[in-house]
């Protein structure tokens, strides 16, 4: 069983998307610290002027969890950020097979930061052909500070005997004998850069509507 996890980002990039693809069951990790300026509540599209931000406004102080980061309901970004998806990609080959779905995300009034983000990663995920499952990890039940722990306890939790990480994540982390689970959890590198699939298609329209 191979988990992929990671923290709630606003409509994520491809590389998110194929380490979802690669895994078996996908953990949002909305139980560690909110990343003021980071990925987690914006990103950037592509324009006619160069890239653009979309921003969501949150109300976050510092060492706020990420599922507890309640959204700016007061302030009009779903109108702005739908009409600058339209705008920049009104001449999309596939933007119409999607607007419905885009409609429907921006329609919806949301107060916390997690459904949002967790919501758009679901629409790109099922458009490019993902079907892996996914959890949260606040319904996981698990308590560790340390951030190994909390890896080791997650893979117990959703019963994975390896987790998929990025390049960056595998060269930061060694567990030591101390800290290996009972039942081993391997880490296994994913190379998000040549991950391939029958839905092309879509992947081009989602490699469109992320800036990274």
């Amino acid at each position: 069983m191979r988990v992929a996890i990671h923290q709630p980002q606003y409509l994520p990039w491809l590389g998110y998307l194929a380490k979802w693809a690669a895994a078996d069951v996908f953990v949002f990790l909305d139980i560690v610290q909110y990343e003021k300026n980071g990925w987690q509540n914006r990103n950037r599209i592509k324009t006619a002027a160069g890239p653009r931000w979309l921003t969501v406004p949150v109300h976050a102080r510092l060492g706020t969890p990420i599922a507890a980061v309640a959204v700016d309901a007061a302030q009009p970004w779903r109108e702005r950020h739908r009409r600058a998806i339209e705008g920049a990609y009104a001449r999309a080959p596939y933007l119409a097979r999607h607007r419905d779905a885009l409609g429907r995300l921006y329609a919806t009034s949301w107060e916390r930061l997690t459904p949002l983000a967790v919501a758009s990663a679901e629409w790109l995920a099922g458009a490019v052909g993902i079907s892996t499952p996914a959890r949260l990890a606040s319904t996981l039940n698990v308590s560790a500070n340390d951030a190994t722990e909390r890896l080791i306890a997650i893979c117990r939790a959703v019963g994975a005997d390896t987790y998929l990480a990025g390049a960056t994540a595998r060269a930061t982390w060694t567990p030591t004998p101390s800290r290996r689970p009972a039942s081993p959890c391997a880490t296994r590198t994913t190379n998000t850069r040549n991950t391939r699939s029958s839905t092309g298609n879509l992947l081009r329209f989602s490699r469109a509507l992320t800036y990274y």
